[in-house]
């Protein structure tokens, strides 16, 4: 199954070479023997995780009602409702309470309202990077992954004049539902190669012929995208695409 010898697959299990390559293709895109396989994902290595499937998003980003090309809009979903402060009454007993438990009453407001303060802090940065955000990947929130333009953490800590681990906590574990209702985690916006990876899928599945990595680097350069032969092989095999070799063998055994 690995290698795609359909005919051999076939011949071993009593059906055609067309069926059998209708189940290689059902197990690849539908079964996963490893169930923590999500987790395993890693750029760096060259691997890529099995796409997850989010259910509930934590941030809405859509288009107004009637304005297609008007501003989009964003709805950052809290899983509790209403304001947090401090209970007034605790704020009133702090100037009735005994003096010996005066200093820690006073210490607890004190982080009571230090912990409020933080919070508040934490959502406004949260606003203003998903509007920076949304203003600058417009392209890619209407029009899809090709059009990602590259952005890093640290230039969007300094655009908000934060630390740049504000913003990696900020963006760790949330999602984001996009207009078109797909819902894609939010640190795919800083994917910085996403749009290559994107290109040579294009690439490949529009083939006629089968390139090899060297050819698309080239037809990459015809789309102003200077990488190495080494970097296709990398990105290839993050998008789980087999090596020239092994796709032309399978277009034979199609043939």
């Amino acid at each position: 199954i690995g290698k795609y010898h359909f005919a051999k697959l076939g011949k071993m299990l009593g059906i055609s070479t067309s069926q059998a390559e209708e189940i290689t293709n059902f197990i690849s895109n539908n079964l996963n023997p490893y169930p923590a396989r999500s987790h395993w994902g890693s750029i760096r290595q060259g691997t890529i995780a099995r796409p997850e499937v989010y259910q509930h998003p934590d941030i809405l980003i859509g288009k107004l009602h009637g304005q297609e090309n008007g501003p989009l809009v964003i709805e950052i979903l809290f899983p509790l409702r209403g304001s947090l402060r401090v209970n007034p009454l605790f704020q009133k007993e702090l100037k009735k309470v005994p003096e010996e438990k005066s200093e820690k009453w006073q210490q607890d407001h004190v982080n009571a309202t230090l912990l409020i303060k933080c919070l508040r802090q934490r959502e406004n940065t949260m606003r203003q990077m998903l509007t920076i955000i949304t203003k600058y990947q417009r392209a890619f929130i209407l029009n899809g992954d090709k059009y990602l333009r590259p952005i890093t953490r640290a230039s969007l800590a300094q655009i908000l004049d934060v630390h740049e681990s504000t913003v990696s906590r900020a963006v760790a574990g949330k999602t984001t539902q996009l207009p078109n209702g797909r819902i894609i985690p939010l640190s795919k916006f800083f994917d910085r190669s996403l749009p290559i990876r994107t290109l040579i899928r294009e690439i490949i599945a529009e083939e006629h012929e089968v390139l090899t990595d060297s050819q698309i680097v080239v037809r990459l350069e015809d789309n102003g995208y200077q990488i190495a032969r080494r970097t296709v092989a990398k990105y290839r095999s993050m998008e789980g695409i087999l090596a020239a070799r092994s796709r032309k063998n399978i277009k034979m055994q199609v043939a």
